[in-house]
């Protein structure tokens, strides 16, 4: 089955990543001769998609990183056999269908919010250990490891949100008072 999946992997990334570099690469008068009724920024901008979603298949493979999701992902199929790897207690659940679809743009959120409104901002343990750091040292406040997230993420994408008043809400009502301990202690830093 890991030879196959691999094949399938290898195969889609290559024919992504064929197609988005020739839309590329060829100049943008002789794309819009072969293809008249889309405009020329179009058809690179699909392009650069094209890449990104041949490294997106081939990438995590490489990297190791969950490998087997990258084929069901692009797919547009939702994973519920996996547990994440996280510190974020309450985060270790998987994505409920209406927020799947909601992100995979098949649908429309109670706000009217659709993908195109919505941005994953990405943080791993490290950054969430260090916004629990920075909410003790100056707020003098604990926080849950899967509340510190969004602190985490305003921390790690600053310039996203340079010049724009940002609420956030933190809680730390889910904290193990020994693990946070433990936590602290194990990200290298003089404790507070």
């Amino acid at each position: 089955m890991n030879a196959v999946l691999w094949i399938v992997q290898a195969l889609l990334a290559a024919l992504f990543l064929f197609a988005g570099s020739m839309k590329f690469i060829m100049p943008i008068e002789e794309m819009t001769k072969q293809m008249p009724s889309m405009p020329g920024w179009f058809l690179r901008f699909i392009g650069v998609v094209e890449i990104l979603g041949g490294l997106g298949l081939i990438l995590p493979g490489l990297l190791r990183i969950k490998p087997g999701l990258t084929p069901l992902a692009a797919a547009g199929h939702r994973v519920t056999d996996f547990t994440p790897d996280t510190i974020c207690d309450g985060l270790r659940g998987t994505l409920g269908e209406p927020n799947f679809a909601l992100l995979a743009g098949r649908a429309v959120g109670a706000s009217g919010a659709t993908a195109n409104d919505v941005e994953v901002l990405v943080v791993d343990d490290a950054d969430t250990v260090a916004a629990m750091r920075l909410a003790w040292s100056r707020l003098k406040q604990i926080v849950e490891p899967s509340s510190a997230t969004v602190l985490a993420a305003l921390l790690r994408h600053r310039a996203r949100f340079a010049g724009l008043r940002v609420g956030a809400v933190l809680s730390g009502g889910n904290v193990d008072l020994d693990a946070v301990g433990d936590l602290f202690g194990a990200s290298g830093t003089a404790r507070s």
